[in-house]
């Protein structure tokens, strides 16, 4: 099974400069995978640009959320707080 992630990471992989909601939809599911191998910095990078493209509100939302939780897992506290405090925002 550890392989089947690894190949979906490496088809995801390109469409990160993909400029729109399938480079959203693209980079959420990289995200997962990345969290399927247990490699929270690379989901923490895949969730970040999810959040930042900003096409699909529910996705947005979602990575916005998830971003934050791996920063703060992964010991980044202080950049935790601005993801959330921008959520409460943009989704209240």
């Amino acid at each position: 099974r550890e392989r089947h992630w690894a190949q979906a990471i490496e088809k995801f992989k390109p469409l990160s400069a993909s400029a729109d909601s399938m480079g959203q939809t693209a980079m959420y599911q990289l995200g997962d995978c990345y969290l399927q191998t247990g490699d929270k910095r690379g989901a923490l990078a895949a969730f970040r640009l999810c959040a930042d493209a900003g096409f699909i509100p529910a996705q947005t939302e979602a990575a916005t959320l998830l971003a934050a939780r791996l920063a703060y897992e992964l010991g980044y506290a202080s950049e935790a707080g601005t993801p959330v405090t921008a959520l409460l925002a943009s989704f209240p």
